[in-house]
This record gives C-alpha cells, structure tokens and sequence, in this order.
C-alpha cells in the first residue's frame, strides 16, 4: 500500500502546526497525574520531557484541549484517536459527550488505552 502519498504526517504541540482539515487525528498525549510523574522509574523520567508525560493534576487536562478544539481540524466524518492512560476511560468520556463515541481498543493485557471519537 502507498501511504506516504495518502498521508500526511504532522508533528504539532496541540493543533500549533495543523492547517486546513484532516480525515484523522491521533494523539498520545500527555495523560500521567502531576502527582505521578515525580514516581516515574528514572528511566522514564531522565529520557522524557516533563511536557510529554505531565496531564496535569487528574492527567486529563491535554483531553480538554483536544475536546474543546479538535473538531476545527477534522473533515465533517473525520475521527479523534487517543491513546489514555488506564482507568481514565471514565473521566474522558464526558469530555467527549457532543462526540461520537465510536470505539474503546484495549492493549496487550487487556487495558483499556484507546479511544475512538468521530466529529
């Protein structure tokens, strides 16, 4: 399959360096408690940057962001993937209530750590 001439590829700080609208976004953001990110193993915490792991003091404020502002850059059937952390599930979802709700995928061991929203 020739997707690099189907797919553009953005690297953006939020919605920074997105224009125009997309089919698809997806986005790991940062979904760690402010609490949390100090118990990090080292290992974790010497190699990424705090911005990337800090979600703020519940770990869901980056999903704020991406409720609030998403639909601007999506296609009118265009879809939200995210990455969450495990047991968040419940406090993102109602951030996302005018969404569709279009799929929940779990990880390897059975985590829920995907969620799918449509415009």
């Amino acid at each position: 399959m020739d997707l690099e001439s189907r797919v553009k590829w953005v690297q953006s700080h939020w919605f920074d360096q997105l224009e125009g609208r997309y089919h698809v976004l997806v986005s790991n953001p940062p979904y760690i408690t402010t609490t949390d990110v100090g118990e990090l193993p080292t290992t974790i915490r010497q190699f990424e940057p705090k911005l990337a792991l800090d979600g703020g003091v519940h770990g869901i404020d980056p999903y704020k962001v991406l409720a609030e502002q998403g639909r601007e850059y999506l296609e009118e059937e265009g879809h939200l993937v995210l990455e969450i952390g495990s047991g968040q599930a419940p406090h993102i979802l109602p951030l996302f209530a005018s969404w569709t709700h279009v799929k929940s995928l779990e990880d390897h061991e059975g985590h829920l750590r995907c969620l799918v929203f449509r415009k």
